[in-house]
């Protein structure tokens, strides 16, 4: 974060809004504005060097910069803040990423089209920059006319909502949903394939092993599916199925001691003795 940013008033009026939403904490809100601000511009580092971060939606936005709550919420604000900025074709950029960028970062990003300014976008929009992005965040893109509420319900459901329908848990699929954000936090994705292809494996388990694995996964940071390893048995309840019994260990055997036949006596002929 550049020196000047904590005194501009976007920066004051994101503090006072973390003031009536958090409440009293034991650390300053400017510490937690800074702290998300901060986050963000690593997010976009890693998974969006023009600045482009609208490729991604508000809920991987919401879990990569630190923010538990709302996603919806915490987006529109930093939009009315000032922090982000609606756009036509990527939804949302960071505004004056190019003051806040690295100086790698501009490098890498010329060979992807360069940073995209941020300069007249609000001109290009019109409107408050609220409404924009409440409308391009939240509003549903509705093609069929006349539609039942079962059809308008599949035409909202993303792949990935689709794909979680075939875990019947709720707490596996919260768990798979927080295992797919870490991937796309870290700047990957995984396909809808080898989602659907991880989530028939997850079936083949009761439910206790399927919230194992994915909390296995969660904790270690394994962001490919690892079954058959045993080590997720470690969040198994205690009630859950029992580990095969180490088979005991033989004994260490000492070496037994060879066993020679007892030496001849030699005995030395005089010289001159007879036979």
């Amino acid at each position: 974060m550049i020196h000047t940013a904590r005194s501009t008033g976007k920066f004051i009026k994101l503090v006072r809004w973390l003031q009536r939403q958090l409440g009293p904490l034991p650390v300053s809100h400017e510490t937690v504005g800074v702290g998300l601000l901060e986050r963000m511009w690593h997010f976009a580092i890693t998974s969006h060097k023009r600045g482009d971060i609208g490729k991604s939606d508000d809920e991987t936005i919401a879990y990569a910069i630190g923010w538990h709550g709302d996603a919806s919420l915490i987006v529109a604000k930093l939009v009315e803040c000032g922090w982000l900025v609606t756009h036509p074709q990527h939804r949302l950029v960071i505004n004056d990423w190019e003051d806040h960028a690295p100086r790698h970062i501009k490098q890498n990003a010329k060979r992807i089209g360069g940073l995209i300014s941020t300069k007249d976008i609000s001109e290009t929009l019109g409107g408050d920059q609220t409404s924009q992005v409440r409308r391009l965040v939240s509003t549903p893109n509705l093609t069929k006319p006349n539609l039942t509420k079962e059809e308008e319900e599949q035409s909202q459901q993303s792949p990935e909502e689709e794909i979680l329908k075939k875990l019947p848990s709720p707490r596996v699929r919260e768990k798979f949903q927080l295992w797919l954000r870490g991937i796309e936090a870290c700047g990957k994705k995984l396909g809808d394939i080898a989602a659907e292809q991880t989530v028939l494996s997850l079936s083949a388990y009761p439910e206790p092993e399927q919230l194992a694995y994915v909390t296995w996964w969660i904790q270690q940071q394994y962001w490919t599916a690892r079954f058959g390893t045993g080590a997720h048995r470690a969040h198994l309840p205690k009630d859950g199925p029992p580990r095969k019994a180490a088979k005991p260990e033989a004994a260490p055997t000492k070496p037994q001691r060879r066993v020679y036949p007892p030496r001849k006596k030699c005995v030395r002929k005089k010289p001159g003795a007879v036979a």
